[in-house]
């Protein structure tokens, strides 16, 4: 059974044998999908929208490369080192510029505003979009071609993995139906089932998402309700937003809602696309070290516009659990819409990710390591859900497994500055003070890029060397006071001195300004010797967590 209750059609055991040994013993096709458009990696073939485009086999054999290692960048010896001969180095330069040219061309895209492929200045490519990759029998595919032309257009509702029912359209209901014993082989073989026609559709870690063949609406059914048509061109736009949401930067969750808006632009009715939105705007505080005060505003406005179009939409509580959290202080309300996500979706991994935050942030660190170890089953390949394990190990105050979960993450997405940012505070707490100014070096070139931090840091190296660790905790105030960020953080270097008026004044100023990084005053080890203060007691009481006097104990694997 599907999950969502969908029953799968029953077949006599000697059919499916012999359907599970044809799975096996089939020549298989590679196939890459992004957007509108299907790369055959085996034919060297490139499609959108089911027509054959034209393009050489050398642009080509770039797109295959790039869609190999999708957000990575693609350098051009790497490309000249795979796809020219060596005695060509002469012509690299130019047959390299009029591959890629052929290849924008046939994408449709820009360099100027590139929507798949963008250039690295003296460095090379990068695509944007993770393709979704098939494997599927050879000689289904030839049946498929062979069967295109039509001459009655039959619409076949079929299932995704979340259960949604799919309107496939521009098939005969006979193809489909000769068809779905092979999807459904393939499906026990594999473990998952994927289901081709009009749309081929994923899911990992959160509601499924579509990549149409065809202008034909999508149709969904969500939670119950009455389906509905989704415009192609609104959620090709969704799709583009996905990609931008997934690198966590601000510059590309910007893009992200863009496209976002643009999708509710040609469908206003398109409550994914709204959820969309309300992510990236809680998101948005977290990426950057200037923060407005409407981003909450947004997501949640966005939020109960989701909601209000599908309440069954797990996304949608997701994004009202954060603004509960972040903006509203609220932490039951919070836990409340967390669970309800995970009643709606359990397979979501965003939503163990950020339900683990919550717990990890209320001192549950135990449950909360839990839960985060659930979205790594989930997506063990999200860049951020490595991050935030990290986050949710050192709280925990496991600081080698919190730094091997931070490293994992810049492996994925190298140069990620708040995962340098969280190993620089791992490494301060484990007084490896030479290891924490070198990650936050690397921090600086991605919060500061081309600014004087970098080289502001500097002075706190000299001091350490000259004055020790109170030295250092001098140098790290006036650096912060010269590159301000949190008042949070100035409270950290004056609990570490001892000056503890000081401290309760910036957690003063931090619960003012309602800043984020307040919620972990309690997990944090700088401030364990004022937990039993009266003062530091009623910050807590204003922010709403409930006091604990205990210092947590790490909870180092054994």
């Amino acid at each position: 059974m599907l999950r969502g209750g969908t029953e799968l059609p029953m077949l006599e055991s000697s059919k499916l044998a012999s359907l599970e040994n044809m799975a096996f013993s089939a020549p298989r096709m590679r196939i890459a999908r992004f957007g509108l458009f299907e790369a055959d990696l085996e034919r060297r073939v490139l499609s959108k929208e089911g027509l054959r485009l034209k393009l050489q086999d050398q642009p080509f054999q770039v797109l295959a490369l790039l869609l190999e290692r999708p957000y990575e960048v693609v350098t051009r010896e790497e490309i000249q080192q795979k796809l020219w001969p060596a005695d060509t180095y002469v012509a690299f330069d130019d047959g390299l510029n009029t591959a890629m040219k052929k290849l924008r061309l046939a994408l449709g895209d820009s360099a100027d505003n590139p929507r798949f492929i963008e250039t690295i200045p003296r460095r090379g490519y990068r695509f944007l979009v993770a393709p979704n990759f098939e494997e599927k029998p050879a000689e289904a595919e030839s049946r498929a071609e062979s069967a295109k032309p039509i001459s009655k257009d039959v619409s076949e509702e079929v299932a995704d993995t979340n259960g949604n029912a799919l309107k496939v359209t521009g098939e005969s209901k006979d193809s489909a139906e000769r068809g779905w014993a092979r999807r459904w082989a393939a499906a026990i073989v594999a473990g998952a089932v994927l289901v081709t026609g009009a749309a081929i559709w994923q899911t990992r870690g959160r509601r499924a998402s579509a990549s149409p063949a065809s202008h034909a609406s999508v149709s969904a059914q969500p939670g119950g309700g009455s389906r509905r048509s989704v415009d192609p061109r609104a959620h090709e736009e969704y799709l583009q937003a996905r990609n931008y949401w997934k690198q966590r930067t601000a510059e590309a969750l910007s893009k992200a809602v863009d496209h976002f808006n643009l999708a509710i632009e040609l469908d206003p009715n398109y409550a994914e696309a709204y959820a969309g939105l309300a992510n990236c705007y809680v998101v948005f505080p977290m990426t950057s070290t200037v923060r407005t005060t409407d981003d909450y505003l947004k997501a949640r406005q966005a939020a109960e516009e989701a909601i209000a179009l599908d309440d069954s939409l797990a996304e949608a509580h997701l994004a009202a659990a954060e603004v509960k959290l972040y903006s509203d202080w609220d932490f039951p309300g919070a836990e409340k819409e967390f669970q309800r996500v995970i009643e709606l979706d359990s397979g979501d991994a965003q939503a163990h990710q950020w339900y683990a935050e919550f717990l990890s942030l209320m001192g549950r660190h135990s449950k909360a390591i839990a839960e985060i170890q659930k979205a790594q089953q989930l997506d063990p390949s999200s860049m951020i859900i490595h991050h935030q394990a990290g986050q949710i190990l050192q709280a925990a105050r496991m600081y080698p497994e919190a730094l091997l979960e931070y490293k994992r993450a810049l492996m994925i997405q190298p140069g990620f500055g708040p995962a340098y940012s969280a190993m620089g505070m791992a490494y301060r707490r484990q007084g490896r003070y030479a290891e924490y100014l070198e990650a936050e070096r690397q921090a600086n070139l991605y919060w500061d890029p081309g600014g004087t931090a970098v080289k502001d840091l500097q002075s706190i190296a000299d001091a350490y060397r000259s004055g020790g660790k109170r030295a250092f905790l001098r140098a790290s105030l006036a650096f912060d006071k010269k590159h301000p960020g949190q008042a949070y953080y100035f409270g950290h270097d004056y609990a570490l001195l001892g000056e503890d008026e000081q401290v309760l004044q910036w957690l003063q100023k931090s619960f003012a300004a309602h800043e984020l990084e307040i919620l972990n005053m309690q997990n944090d080890p700088e401030f364990d010797h004022l937990k039993g203060d009266p003062r530091f007691q009623e910050i807590v009481k204003k922010v709403g967590l409930t006091i604990n006097t205990d210092a947590p104990e790490s909870l180092a694997l054994r």
